[in-house]
């Protein structure tokens, strides 16, 4: 009975048939789920006053809190503004300027008509329709094109797949009306894409046109978020690496050809960051004087020591909010125990921590949902951790076999074979390394508000999520591990669906 009961432990719970159609299935599950959000999401948004006044022209109006270049916003131009609805940034915090388009500031000061109010529930309605596109895309393009490249076998890509459908933030995200939407969308074409280049190179077949392609979609990335700056610089390395294969070293035409896909990367992703820095004169200042001086008092003394290395579990799951330890709902709340990265970090990728998505604003309507969420998720930061691990110590072993299987070559012959084999993981070890790098910069730097850390959300990270997931399950699991981790992101599935949902109040 022992020997019948190893047996079958060695053997997988799902055949890739089952498998797929699994995934296939919570596919259709969370992409309804965000057609109901976009239709039935009745709160206020992130910010919702910046992205209106964002929204209310295109996002083309600059200024020093147009930090967000304007490809998001362009589709509510779609929406007919009636001649009474003024072009007034209400929100007061780009008023200003000479533009005669642009009321004054006691203008933006006056209440708004029934018609500006519809006007811009309008818009804004119709840009959370977008972000419904933005997921199908995000999803598709990784589970459907991207995953099946980049992982080995069925296992690896059932797992990056299910777990990648688990996270409730991607629906949280698309009820929001938010850049960083089609910033993880573009991340995941530009994937795809150096991917569909790679598979046209192996097989003899790439062109100088397909590669001028990857560059529109490199510097497309660009038109996102100013966090873009690192997937494009990471994919635009690697389009300079397959110029490189495709013409050899010939300097004239790489030259050539070089600048011009340079050329049409810096020219997109940096239009939009130049235009503004010509009308406002500001580079990188995102914020509100008065607003940063709060905090700038607080970070005299902070301790980064106490802020990377704690979590408060029992405290989150007590009160699976903004409130948690006697927390408020100000702009400018001193709560101790948010002074703990990895405490609000995991309240966001598993819950609504910020309550913009657990119902009426600022209040929880999802209590025992996230604290079972939340709980059920404990298990998922060490394995992480055990997962990353692994990678790293395959990619050292695949590295060490490779260079001793070309130790007989040239030194440029050893690392082109070494760079062939192990490209996938470079890449992919790029975009999330460099992304975790600038988020922290960002967050111990011109983000970092103590006592508050709103800047701690799910939406800055997600872009980093799916490819986080090829590099945790690029390496083969055993039978027993498959299974074992298959159950448990199941129960994270189903757990996590209450959180995925938008309840209307």
């Amino acid at each position: 009975m022992l020997q019948a009961l190893r047996q079958a432990l060695r053997l997988p719970a799902l055949s890739p048939q089952s498998g797929r159609l699994l995934i296939g299935l919570f596919l259709c599950i969370k992409l309804a789920l965000s057609l109901w959000n976009a239709c039935e999401f009745d709160g206020k948004v992130y910010d919702q006053g910046h992205h209106q006044d964002r929204a209310l022209f295109g996002g083309l109006r600059p200024g020093k809190l147009s930090y967000d270049p304007p490809l998001y916003y362009l589709p509510a131009l779609l929406v007919h503004r009636p001649a009474d609805v003024p072009l007034v940034e209400r929100n007061m915090r780009n008023v200003g300027g000479e533009d005669e388009a642009i009321a004054s500031r006691e203008a933006a000061l006056s209440p708004p008509g029934p018609h500006e109010v519809t006007h811009k529930a309008k818009q804004i309605q119709l840009l959370r329709y977008t972000n419904v596109f933005y997921a199908f895309v995000t999803y598709v393009g990784w589970i459907c094109f991207a995953y099946p490249r980049l992982l080995r076998g069925f296992r690896g890509w059932f797992l990056a797949s299910l777990l990648l459908l688990c996270v409730p933030g991607y629906q949280k995200l698309g009820a929001m009306v938010h850049p960083d939407n089609a910033f993880t969308c573009l991340v995941t074409v530009g994937v795809c894409v150096w991917l569909a280049v790679r598979e046209r190179f192996a097989a003899g077949k790439l062109t100088f046109l397909q590669l001028v392609g990857f560059a529109i979609a490199v510097g497309s990335i660009g038109l996102t978020r100013p966090f873009s700056i690192m997937p494009v610089a990471v994919l635009t390395a690697t389009l300079l690496v397959y110029l490189v294969r495709l013409e050899g070293f010939r300097w004239s035409r790489l030259l050539v050809r070089g600048g011009a896909l340079l050329a049409i990367v810096v020219v997109l992703s940096s239009s939009w960051y130049v235009y503004r820095w010509r009308s406002s004169g500001h580079i990188t200042n995102a914020y509100r004087d008065g607003y940063m001086e709060k905090f700038e008092k607080r970070k005299v003394g902070f301790s980064f020591v106490e802020y990377f290395t704690t979590f408060h579990a029992q405290e989150l799951l007590e009160v699976p909010n903004r409130k948690m330890a006697g927390g408020t709902t100000s702009a400018y709340s001193n709560t101790p125990h948010a002074n703990s990265f990895f405490t609000i970090l995991y309240s966001e990728v598993w819950g609504d921590h910020w309550l913009y998505f657990s119902g009426l604003p600022t209040r929880e309507g999802k209590l025992w949902p996230k604290r079972t969420l939340l709980a059920a998720a404990l298990l998922t930061p060490p394995i992480v951790l055990l997962l990353g691990a692994g990678f790293f110590w395959d990619l050292g072993r695949r590295s060490r076999q490779s260079l001793g299987e070309s130790r007989a070559q040239k030194l440029r012959a050893r690392l082109t074979t070494l760079l062939a084999q192990v490209e996938l993981d470079l890449v992919l070890l790029g975009l999330v390394g460099s992304g975790v790098l600038l988020y922290l910069y960002w967050q111990t730097g011109p983000g970092l508000l103590p006592g508050k850390h709103s800047t701690i959300k799910f939406i800055y990270v997600a872009n980093l999520v799916a490819p986080t997931l090829a590099l945790l399950f690029k390496r083969r699991l055993q039978p027993l591990s498959f299974n074992l981790l298959s159950c448990y992101f199941l129960l994270l599935f189903v757990v996590a669906l209450p959180a995925a949902m938008f309840w209307p109040s």
